[in-house]
């Protein structure tokens, strides 16, 4: 058997996490696929693969160490079919994870005996349409968002349309189009709702629109989504999970739709999507304290 391990070796735990996973290959025998140089010397049980360019086929789960910018970057470059990506948080708010550095090893026991919670995520697909009418389907996908904005300090106008109606214009920054993963990312610090993962929903957030009237839209996830933009003084850019994948100008539009694939992130058993949210906002009270305090009054 064989894990898949991605570290961010930015973070300042790194090393140590590395050291802990090569003792525990060690004991329980299992191999490990990275893209980390091994530890130390003695780790014939180690391949390393900086590049993320393959050798992942067959591991059972591949754990990454990091926040969530370190998953989704391993799930683009390895591939969203592969294994289940299980986050072990070293960063900071880590939405994405399972669990933390403390339970490193119980996250990896967990993998290689099958004992996971698996979320199958919804992606996003988008395809530009050029004035003659020649559609192009961009290659990669996004999990949290894909996102239009201006390239200038001059706002843009786009037009939304779902499903082939017309439903308003904005005057705005750009649009961030997300998925229900990707409604506690950009488009929670945009003024979105939070949405669960399993909900099937696809979520329309205008930034800083010059209308009051400008709020979130939540569709099903069989929606399609078409951004035209209508003015602006010089291309739009095009952003799947924060990277630059291209530019629309003036003319053309921009079609957004659920991928068919799904990226399968991995929870440790029992785990709670509301109790994550609940941690992760650092939202406080309970029932029992509300009601007490009433009785008090």
């Amino acid at each position: 058997m064989k894990i898949g391990l991605v570290v961010n070796k930015g973070k300042h735990l790194a090393r140590a996490m590395l050291e802990r996973a090569a003792a525990h290959a060690r004991r329980r025998g299992f191999g490990i696929v990275s893209n980390a140089e091994a530890p130390a010397a003695d780790c014939p049980f180690w391949e390393s693969r900086p590049a993320l360019d393959g050798g992942f086929d067959g591991a059972k789960a591949i754990i990454v160490l990091g926040g969530d910018g370190t998953l989704l970057n391993a799930i683009h470059r390895i591939g969203a079919s592969a294994a289940p990506f299980l986050g072990v948080n070293i960063g900071s708010l880590g939405y994405l994870s399972a669990t933390d550095g403390a339970h490193f090893e119980q996250a990896i026991d967990a993998a290689l005996a099958g004992d996971l919670d698996i979320s199958r995520r919804q992606m996003l697909a988008a395809a530009i349409v050029a004035p003659d009418g020649t559609r192009t389907e961009l290659p990669k996908r996004a999990l949290n968002e894909i996102v239009l904005y201006r390239n200038t300090g001059r706002i843009v106008h786009i037009s939304l349309l779902l499903d082939g109606t017309r439903v308003t214009d904005y005057s705005c920054d750009g649009i961030i189009v997300a998925t229900p993963t990707g409604s506690t990312a950009y488009s929670l610090s945009a003024g979105g709702p939070l949405v669960m993962p399993g909900a099937g929903a696809t979520i329309v957030n205008v930034i800083c629109p010059h209308a009051l009237s400008s709020r979130p839209i939540l569709v099903s996830d069989k929606t399609l989504v078409t951004l035209c933009p209508i003015r602006a003084s010089a291309a739009l850019s095009i952003a799947f999970d924060g990277v630059d994948v291209g530019e629309i100008a003036v003319g053309s539009s921009l079609e957004i739709f659920t991928a068919p694939e799904t990226a399968s992130i991995a929870f440790l058993k029992g785990h709670s999507d509301f109790a994550i949210l609940s941690h992760k906002l650092g939202w406080t009270g309970s029932a029992p304290e509300l009601s007490q305090q009433g009785g008090e009054q």
